[in-house]
């Protein structure tokens, strides 16, 4: 298993190669190059970005291991039990 922490914070940067908020966008991109050529030395490798779902490649690109979600949870009741979630994924 390779963690990348913010190296590579989701599956967006390990696929396009560059980084958000980054100080250095040169030492990010190697860090991303990095993780790609430790992730095809092992097949089976799984990669979990610091701030996504676990994924392994397939076929050379990566897929995922788990369903992804979303959601954002609000109080519009009048008591702090009752929460109404609202789902953000688009299947």
């Amino acid at each position: 298993m390779i963690f990348t922490g913010d190296a590579a914070k989701n599956r967006a940067e390990l696929v396009c190669g560059a980084t958000d908020m980054t100080y250095d966008p040169a030492v990010s991109a190697a860090a991303v190059a990095r993780i790609w050529s430790l992730w095809r030395a092992r097949p089976g490798n799984v990669v979990v970005p610091g701030h996504d779902i676990p994924m392994a490649l397939k076929d050379g690109g990566p897929q995922y291991l788990a369903g992804r979600e979303a959601a954002i949870e609000a109080w519009f009741g009048d008591d702090l039990d009752t929460m109404t979630t609202i789902g953000l994924v688009v299947e």
